[in-house]
């Protein structure tokens, strides 16, 4: 077999094999292995003998999507009143094409989102990532402090007694 990625350029090969079948269809079979989720693959049957080779028609599969997961995290966390947090998808599956949309505490359309925030409190993003026909959401908080403040010092001027 031939076989690759487009199917104008089919430069992989199985190992050849010594075939003899004395009935039509004539059949044969070979395995591969280490290919790639969710991407399609051409192929064509090759024979050769004396006379010389023969190649089959190309024809396609795709290899099974891996699922899409999604995760996320905010950073820091907790974080204090004004400092920014960054929430980051973490996502793996799908067709390694991706979309997000992140809302809640947090909007945008990128793997990352950040903002700030003026009150003390918890805040929940939430992101879709959409890959292929696969969806997932995820949801990540961050807990805001206010922010501790340094002590005051106070010097007074000396006491004096007569």
């Amino acid at each position: 077999f031939e076989w690759g990625t487009s199917s104008f350029s089919l430069s992989n090969t199985t190992p050849q094999q010594s075939l003899y079948v004395p009935n039509t269809p004539y059949r044969f079979c070979d395995q591969i292995t280490g290919l790639t989720p969710c991407r399609t693959y051409y192929y064509r049957a090759v024979a050769r003998n004396s006379a010389g080779t023969s190649r089959g028609t190309v024809y396609s599969f795709t290899t099974q999507c891996a699922p899409l997961q999604v995760t996320c995290t905010a950073s820091p966390n907790p974080a204090n009143v004004g400092q920014t947090v960054v929430f980051s998808a973490n996502v793996s599956g799908g067709t390694g094409v991706y979309s997000y949309s992140w809302s809640g505490a947090c909007s945008g359309f990128s793997s990352t989102c950040s903002r700030s925030f003026s009150s003390p409190g918890t805040y929940t993003a939430t992101v879709t990532v959409t890959s292929g026909n696969q969806t997932q959401s995820a949801s990540c908080s961050v807990t805001i402090n206010q922010p501790v403040r340094p002590p005051v010092v106070i010097t007074l001027p000396p006491v004096t007694t007569l």
